[in-house]
């Protein structure tokens, strides 16, 4: 996929998006519980095409490894 090579370091988001300290930790657990659900069920789908509104038109495999780099990178974000 060479959509882009990495996503950039510290690329900062909007204010508005950030949630560092604002989240319960309850909420936290809850959210990532689902997080995880989600991804399992999304490694499930084989076929699958869509249009992302930067990328346009991208087939199952396209979307793995674009959904693959958007996952490491926030799981590196957070230490993960």
């Amino acid at each position: 996929l060479n959509l882009i090579p990495r996503f950039p370091r510290n690329l900062k988001i909007p204010a508005e998006n950030t949630t560092k300290g604002k989240v319960a930790s309850e909420k936290f657990e809850a959210e990532k519980t689902r997080f995880i659900a989600i991804m399992k069920t999304f490694a499930e789908r084989k076929e699958i095409a869509v249009t992302h509104p930067a990328f346009g038109n991208l087939n199952a495999e396209e979307l793995g490894k674009l959904t693959w780099m958007h996952m490491d990178h926030h799981l590196r974000q957070f230490g993960v």
